[in-house]
């Protein structure tokens, strides 16, 4: 099982490249990035979500996030998701 926490909190957190994460075995995003205050805007439209079945809270206060590319996540097995911005 994998989970990742790992970048909830990270406060200074503004930008960062996505682009080559593998996702594949991921199957909880719970607090992935929240309380990243400074973020305004990500891409993680590449990340492989196939597997995953927590997105609950995955953007939980972060108050300037304005954007945020998921437009190709799979969510048929998310079991925990009722609202992810």
């Amino acid at each position: 099982m994998i989970k990742a926490n790992m970048l909830g909190k990270c406060s200074n957190l503004q930008k960062v490249d996505f682009s080559k994460f593998l996702t594949g075995s991921l199957i909880d995003m719970l607090y992935m990035f929240s309380s990243c205050d400074i973020l305004t805007s990500i891409n993680i439209s590449n990340f492989n979500t196939q597997n995953v079945q927590n997105m609950y809270i995955i953007f939980e206060n972060c108050v300037k996030l304005h954007k945020a590319n998921v437009g190709n996540f799979k969510i048929d097995n998310v079991k925990d998701m009722p609202k992810i911005l």
